[in-house]
């Protein structure tokens, strides 16, 4: 394997960073949607 120049290496890592924090406010949305489900169910109940 070839060394990485040093754009290489900080575009991986601001692509790493990136997708990582997309993680996150995916995860964030899925949390939130939960929470609003089940407060919705637990006014109709």
């Amino acid at each position: 394997m070839k060394e990485m120049t040093l754009v290489e290496q900080d575009l991986c890592r601001a692509a790493r960073k990136e997708a990582e924090a997309i993680k996150i406010i995916v995860q964030r949305r899925l949390t939130v949607d939960a929470f609003a489900e089940g407060s919705l169910i637990n006014e109709v109940a």
